[in-house]
């Protein structure tokens, strides 16, 4: 580089490292072509430098590959931004201050204090490192872009441009919305309670846009028939009209229903104007699509969407805090930090509920939470804290953001961890401290919340105390205790969810992401119960040491949590059998809803559940029919059986095997739970079914 000339650096000769096809004379004489542009080296050699050419029409003259195009219009972008830069060199005396303080910066510390730049100087070299710091982010978006669409046009038979928002839609869309019609606006007296339910119950949750935009861009779009609008207002209102569309929608093609395919396929219009990296409102769009995607998973796929929103988040670094030389405004840095945690929260949810990896880890991202999170640190926030940039109190979403960071760093070290097995002591503590900070949370949440809201975050504690108890890759075995606690937040899980399938004020709140995790609560709840039928029904406490159970406190200085007040294990074997039966008929329902809010196509969970639970629900069924009749006979509830005396570690029965089940097309995300240990009283499946009705007979007999 020492020798090399200024200008034969800013001219620099294309040339490509390995060629894609040789060129026509190189490749009837079968000599090696180097791929020279515009001549290979032998065609200029033997005087042919005019006629060398691609080895077939495709790569003919007027037909070069459209990554060399591409790739010359970047040069050329990059050479005028060069000129440009020293025009403004030489007319701003600034960019002279600069240059001067950076030639002149090792004189100075040879000179001494005494001769140091002036103030001004500094600080105006600051500005053009700012300046430029702000260009290379610039220059990155458009690499980032330039990647997508350097290889789309006249290459490998492609005859159209294939673009961030067609990649997008060809991965993510999986149905087309049909003939339907997109150019009818509802009056705009009609969508203002349709903007207010929005705000109120998905708004709060997900603050990743401005309430003020947004109201900005429905008047631009009810303005003049909507000629002033821009495409990101026509995919901001249309969207938001959709997505509560069909969150109303009670059943699978119902008419709201089809008012959401109406404003969806309106809003695929603008795709390409808005579906684009390198920008917050690019990810803006997608998560309001992501949003959609969870009320109809017909259209789109949520976990694909949510992936392309996290990749194009951390490619514009909105998964670290801004360095301290650029400067935005507070606005600018609360609404980047909104942005993220709502991309966070969303792809922690959808992958835990897909059983699928995260986009990306905890250890790879360093943001603040947002003001309004920071401003929840006492159990009663005032609604007034935090800035004044949105007109409703978003506190909701402070308490969804830190329950998404407990549950993200529980999957991350339990799940998505390939290292070794816990010893029983380390894994007794790690569940001790997770459950202590959910419950820690829930402590947290004040009760001026709206009961939807409450509710809401009610389910996500059980649902976050199961999966802390439930086994996993580090934790395969479960004690005793820990599976007694599963079985009773399955059952609360399922009775507060069941009646809000029947409630259509509660419709809206219910999404794909609720019928997962129902399938996952059931099907711990089924594992526990075939694991310790007979201990779990009983209603007794198992004998174990402080150091093998996770709730239990040890007497010698032991301040691990104990179970919540309202978790209390019945002590009547009848009533135990009754609760289970009632919580697996709950699960059914609420997947048999499934079937009806989404359609054909996801009922498969029903199922799947019903066969899986079938020989253990008709076991409950004689278990309850056996003590209801004992209870009749003598006039008292049946003597609970005395507690099982655990086995010897040798003597562990191998895990259960997962039964057979015959291929079926299902989407992402429905794996079956990880297999519970086999207690000493296990009895499951049909060889179960028919030990329990022979001791039902021999029981008779005796009474």
């Amino acid at each position: 580089m020492k020798g090399e000339s200024i200008e034969a650096l800013l001219s620099p000769q294309l040339r490509v490292s390995r060629p894609v096809a040789a060129c026509s004379r190189c490749r009837s004489t079968k000599i090696k072509c180097d791929g020279k542009l515009p001549a290979c080296t032998s065609c200029e050699r033997a005087g042919k430098g005019r006629s060398c050419s691609g080895a077939n029409d495709q790569f003919a003259k007027g037909k070069e590959r459209s990554y060399v195009a591409a790739l010359e219009a970047a040069l050329e972008k990059l050479q005028k931004r060069l000129a440009e830069a020293k025009t403004l060199q030489a007319t701003d005396p600034s960019r002279r201050d600069a240059v001067a303080s950076s030639s002149s910066s090792s004189s100075s510390d040879l000179l001494g204090p005494a001769h140091t730049l002036p103030a001004r100087r500094i600080a105006s070299g600051g500005r053009v490192h700012r300046k430029e710091a702000s260009d290379v982010d610039n220059l990155v978006g458009d690499f980032g872009f330039l990647s997508v669409n350097a290889t789309s046009r006249d290459f490998h038979d492609f005859t159209a441009t294939v673009s961030f928002a067609r990649l997008l839609l060809a991965v993510s869309q999986s149905a087309d919305p049909g003939q339907v019609d997109t150019d009818t606006l509802p009056a705009r007296h009609s969508i203002t309670p349709i903007i207010e339910h929005y705000f109120e119950t998905v708004f709060v949750l997900m603050p990743f846009f401005s309430e003020t935009d947004f109201m900005a861009s429905v008047s631009a779009v009810y303005a003049v028939a909507g000629r002033r609008a821009k495409p990101m207002d026509q995919w901001m209102v249309r969207m938001v009209l959709a997505i509560v569309a069909a969150q109303w929608s009670r059943e699978y093609g119902d008419g709201n229903w089809r008012t959401a395919k109406q404003h969806v396929s309106a809003g695929l219009k603008h795709a390409e104007d808005v579906l684009h990296p390198g920008s917050i409102a690019g990810i803006q769009a997608i998560l309001l699509l992501v949003q959609y995607s969870m009320l109809d998973p017909e259209m789109f796929s949520c976990w694909h969407l949510i992936g392309f929103a996290s990749r194009v988040m951390v490619d514009l670094g909105l998964h670290k805090e801004p360095a301290a030389e650029i400067r935005m405004s507070k606005d600018e840095l609360e609404m980047r930090r909104r942005v993220y945690y709502c991309v966070y929260t969303l792809d922690r949810s959808i992958s835990m509920a897909f059983d699928r990896a995260f986009s990306f880890t905890d250890d790879s991202a360093s943001v603040d939470f947002p003001a309004v999170a920071r401003s929840t640190i006492s159990p009663e926030p005032t609604a007034d804290e935090g800035p004044q940039l949105f007109l409703r109190s978003l506190q909701p979403s402070a308490y969804l953001f830190k329950i998404r960071r407990i549950q993200s760093s529980l999957y991350q070290g339990t799940r998505l961890s390939k290292r070794s097995e816990w010893p029983s002591t380390a894994a007794s503590e790690y569940t001790k401290c997770v459950l202590r900070d959910v419950r820690s949370w829930a402590s947290r949440i004040p009760h001026s919340l709206s009961t939807h809201h409450t509710v809401l975050f009610r389910l996500e504690s059980i649902y976050s105390q199961i999966t802390a108890l439930a086994p996993s890759c580090r934790t395969p075995s479960v004690p005793e205790a820990s599976k007694i606690l599963i079985f009773e937040y399955a059952i609360q899980y399922a009775d507060l969810l069941h009646p809000k399938i029947r409630d259509s004020k509660w419709h809206s709140q219910f999404t794909l992401i609720d019928i997962h995790r129902s399938n996952f609560v059931g099907r711990h709840f089924l594992g526990v119960l075939s694991a310790s039928f007979d201990c779990i029904l009983s209603g007794i406490k198992p004998r174990e040491s402080p150091k093998s159970s996770p709730e239990a406190n040890g007497s010698n200085g032991d301040s691990s949590p104990s179970p919540p007040p309202n978790i209390s294990h019945s002590t009547s074997p009848l009533e135990n059998s009754k609760r289970a039966i009632r919580c697996l008929n709950n699960i059914i329902d609420i997947l048999a809803y499934a079937e009806i809010r989404f359609g054909n196509a996801y009922g498969f969970p029903r199922i799947f559940f019903e066969c899986e639970s079938a020989d253990l629900m008709d076991q409950l069924r004689l278990k309850q029919q056996e003590l209801g009749t004992v209870q009749f006979i003598t006039g008292g509830p049946a003597r609970p059986p005395q507690p099982p005396v655990p086995q010897q570690p040798q003597q562990l029965q191998p895990q259960i095997q997962p039964q057979e089940m015959k291929p079926m097309s299902r989407p992402i995300g429905w794996e079956y739970a990880m297999p519970y240990l086999s207690g000493p009283a296990t009895s499951t499946g049909t060889r179960g079914l028919e030990i329990g009705a022979a001791q039902a007979s021999s029981r008779s007999a005796q009474v």
